[in-house]
C-alpha cells in the first residue's frame, strides 16, 4: 500500500503509518517498512548513547590527569 509514499516522500509516509496507528487501521500499515525504520532508529540511538558516553569516558579521564 504504502511503498510508494515511502519510496517518494519519506516524512508523508511516516505521518501516515502514524495516523493509521492512531486510528486502529493495524491492517493497512506499512509493517515491512515499519519495522525497518524502528530498527534502524534503535542502532541509531545506540550508537548515540555510546558516542556520548565516550565522550563523557574522556572527560573523566581528562579530569583524572589534571589531579
Amino acid at each position: 500500500m504504502s511503498a510508494n509514499l515511502y519510496d517518494t516522500d519519506h516524512v508523508a509516509w511516516l505521518h501516515q503509518q502514524a495516523e493509521l496507528l492512531k486510528s486502529g487501521r493495524l491492517t493497512a500499515v506499512d509493517t515491512a517498512h515499519l519495522i525497518e525504520e524502528l530498527e534502524a532508529e534503535v542502532g541509531h540511538d545506540e550508537r548515540e548513547l555510546n558516542k556520548r558516553l565516550l565522550v563523557l569516558l574522556i572527560h573523566l579521564l581528562k579530569l583524572r590527569l589534571r589531579q
